[in-house]
């Protein structure tokens, strides 16, 4: 991604950045010990998913997993997801992930630089 980490971070912790980045809907205010809940539609079904917010050090989040990290050509943001239940369930989750990073690379690379 062609921004910095602080401007990739602030996109995605940034209230409302999912609703501009995919069809799911992100709410926590990011606290340890907090929820953070998605919900949205995947294939015509309504969702929603409500984890626990383990740890956050911005720039780096590393949990549900998050890494944002400065590259030598931009930023590298990687995402991990642990608790699929199948196959299909993480096929599913990788496409949804994909585009929450497409639209994430497009509002950062938008967002001034710090």
């Amino acid at each position: 991604m062609d921004a910095t980490p602080e401007q990739e971070w602030e996109a995605l912790t940034r209230p409302g950045f999912g609703r501009r980045s995919s069809s799911a809907r992100t709410i926590t205010d990011w606290q340890p010990g907090h929820p953070i809940t998605r919900s949205g539609e995947w294939q015509g079904t309504s969702f929603e998913d409500e984890r626990e917010v383990v740890e956050v050090e911005a720039p780096s989040y590393h949990w549900l997993a998050y890494d944002v990290r400065a590259a030598e050509l931009g930023t590298r943001v990687v995402l991990e997801q642990v608790s699929n239940r199948t196959s299909d369930a993480a096929g599913n989750a990788a496409e949804n992930w994909r585009t929450m990073l497409d639209g994430l690379k497009t509002v950062a690379e938008a967002a001034p630089q710090a």
